[in-house]
């Protein structure tokens, strides 16, 4: 089996010059440090090259072919910002490393005339984490062998912050191939793993062997082929387990369920789709081809609806089991459209199997501008020129568009709110909530959750479109956090979060506290006073007199003479 070796961040420099020994010594400036690449080739140099990554994907490397001259050294000075972390990698494209099957080729890199890695007997590629300015970095390794339709698939590494890497749906373009990333990672950092297949059907075993698996530190944390449309895997790294928190009798609750948005805030910024009805099936005389691929048909239907963004998969509603129509589907949680995207519902019954081992009855599309209420249409049958996994029928479709909203929970002073929030393949549920100052005050807001939390004051001062954030803070589980400011009157808003985007189930009740308490603060009083005089006269002991004027403070007024 051939196997392909890719990398999955995007490398913004090429060195040139490659033909040759470069011994010079780089004169790096300040706040630089050398970095020296060398290697020895072994008898076949086209197959070797490298990458020099930073911890923002950006860095050095060059092509296989770029070195030509068997058992030749080759060298680069590169100078480098002295607080930025790098990892290299080596690869070879045969596989068999530059030693010792096909000549005594070696590489070494050091950093600021430090060693930093070296060797030279590898397979097809070898890692170095942690050159330069880094924390503890542990590597990741993802390896992938397609099936015999590698673009349907695609993958996510992400971190407890919703940063990571990943590759889309047509990235991956060679069947029955194994693709394999390696990933220099911080050691404290937690991640989750999610495969897709936008067919549905996973990478094995219905049209191939495909497979996948994941190493972190060397240990395999992941792994698997069979499954439908997503596949993920949580608490790889140094992850905080989830912990139980009390909830007081006093405390509000936010109302809001799985799917439910109820303070949505400036989630509200997209259209949803609340729920989907099959109404009606044509012409379901033989509920087309119900071959379930073992041997026999199937009797009853067994609907159900698939989403697709710009043609790739997002999500389904899962199906009735032998259930005949109308079938009515509560999408959680809720599907939520982008004014700039097409979307595709696809209808298809299941033939008992893996979703998509089924029969397609039709799709229909929705683009911008969407037109809010309940909308009826009909989607006739297209063929996918599959005879086994075709039907004859088109269906009759009811879905429900809702405008975007912008709900905010009211806030009082004093209160503690309860409210339950979820993460999933990438997509979190932000609970918003508002309160309104009529001082200026000192704020302040204590928060617990069960899992890892972000909080965050916001000034709204440019709507959901342009916020500034006052403060934002980070919490593992169980552990509070607390924000004190000191603010001008005015409204604000409080934005509440998981701290990743997956590994929370949305009908998990994953429960979080904070309470909120301002104090008003009384301006100083600037009172002054002015005075004229009128002097007394000789001929009338009472004709004297002073007026004075008080400027600031409210009246009545007192003095003593």
């Amino acid at each position: 089996m051939k196997k392909t070796i890719l990398n999955n961040v995007l490398f913004v420099i090429l060195l040139l010059a490659l033909g040759f020994s470069n011994k010079a010594k780089a004169q790096c400036g300040v706040d630089s440090v050398e970095i020296i690449i060398t290697i020895l080739t072994d008898n076949y140099p086209t197959e070797t090259y490298w990458e020099l990554i930073d911890q923002n994907g950006g860095g050095y490397y060059i092509n296989a072919g770029s070195l030509t001259s068997s058992n030749t050294t080759y060298s680069w000075n590169i100078c480098v910002p002295d607080t930025n972390c790098y990892s290299f990698t080596i690869f070879d494209t045969y596989g068999d490393g530059i030693c010792c099957s096909y000549g005594s080729g070696s590489y070494s890199i050091t950093y600021n005339g430090i060693t930093a890695g070296s060797g030279g007997s590898f397979g097809y590629y070898e890692t170095t984490c942690g050159v330069g300015a880094c924390q503890s970095m542990t590597e990741i390794e993802i390896s992938i062998t397609t099936d015999n339709y590698p673009t349907e698939t695609s993958w996510q590494l992400l971190d407890q912050n919703g940063g990571g890497w990943y590759i889309n749906p047509g990235d991956l373009t060679l069947t029955n191939t194994t693709y394999m990333w390696t990933i220099c990672v911080p050691t404290a950092n937690c991640y989750s793993f999610i495969i897709s297949d936008t067919y549905g059907d996973g990478i094995c075993c219905n049209w191939g062997s495909g497979s996948y698996s994941v190493y972190y530190g060397g240990n395999n944390v992941a792994s698997g082929g069979t499954f439908t449309y997503d596949e993920e895997t949580c608490g790889i790294g140094t992850c905080f387990p989830s912990c139980t928190i009390v909830i007081p009798s006093n405390a509000s609750s936010e109302g809001e369920t799985c799917g439910s948005d109820a303070n949505g805030g400036c989630n509200g910024l997209n259209w949803h789709i609340s729920n989907i009805t099959i109404t009606n099936v044509v012409d379901d005389w033989d509920w087309g081809h119900m071959y379930s691929g073992i041997g026999g048909g199937e009797q009853n239907p067994d609907l159900y609806i698939a989403l697709f963004e710009n043609n790739n998969y997002i999500t389904n509603t899962g199906y009735y089991l032998d259930t005949w129509y109308p079938n009515s589907f509560n999408v959680l949680p809720v599907w939520e459209l982008d004014t700039n995207n097409t979307y595709t519902l696809e209808v298809w019954d299941s033939d008992g199997l893996l979703f998509f081992d089924d029969d397609y009855l039709g799709s229909t599309t929705l683009s911008s501008p969407f037109t809010a209420g309940v909308t009826s249409v009909s989607t006739p049958y297209v063929s996918t020129g599959n005879f086994l996994n075709s039907a004859l029928d088109g269906v009759d479709l009811t879905y429900n568009l809702n405008p975007p909203t912008y709900n905010f929970t009211p806030l009082a002073n004093g209160q503690t709110m309860h409210g339950t929030t979820w993460a999933e393949n990438g997509t979190r549920d932000t609970d918003w909530y508002e309160l309104i100052l009529q001082d200026t005050a000192v704020f302040t807001l204590d928060a617990i959750a069960e899992f890892g939390f972000q909080i965050a004051l916001i000034d709204p001062i440019g709507g959901c479109s342009n916020y500034s954030v006052v403060e934002l803070l980070n919490a593992n589980p169980c552990d509070t956090i607390s924000i004190s400011d000191t603010l001008i009157p005015g409204t604000y808003w409080i934005a509440a979060m998981p701290s990743t985007f997956s590994c929370q189930d949305c009908n998990s009740n994953n429960d979080y506290l904070f309470t909120v308490n301002w104090t008003n603060l009384i301006p100083p009083c600037a009172i002054s006073t002015s005075y004229t005089t009128n002097l007394v006269s000789c001929t009338n002991p009472n004709s004297g007199a002073i007026d004075i004027t008080v400027i600031g403070g409210v009246g009545p007024f007192s003095y003593s003479w």
